[in-house]
């Protein structure tokens, strides 16, 4: 069991477009159905970036549900105005500690 996330992403996030992230968990030994389970919004530390080139910055999530838990899953979704230049993400880690 953890009790926080420390969730780190390297992103390339042009004009015009953004990147959300959601989360949930669920906890040890529980016999809910996961996929029943609700989306939480992670927000940022610090805004994202933006970058017309093609570096990637690291952003770091500091995710604290409440309670303990034993799984977890992210969701990204990835939007643009323009479909030719959208967001990239890369080199995903998700940390769980107590």
């Amino acid at each position: 069991e953890a009790d926080v996330i420390d969730l780190y992403l390297s992103v390339n996030r042009p004009s015009g477009s953004n990147i959300d992230v959601y989360y949930k968990t669920s906890p040890a030994g529980s016999d809910v159905d996961f996929n029943s389970l609700q989306w939480q919004t992670a927000n940022p530390v610090a805004s994202i970036p933006i970058n017309n080139s093609d570096v990637y910055s690291e952003v770091q999530y500091n995710i604290d549900p409440t309670g303990s838990f034993g799984s977890l899953a992210f969701k990204i979704i990835l939007r643009s105005n323009n479909s030719s230049t959208p967001p990239t993400v890369k080199d995903l880690r998700a940390i769980a500690a107590t």
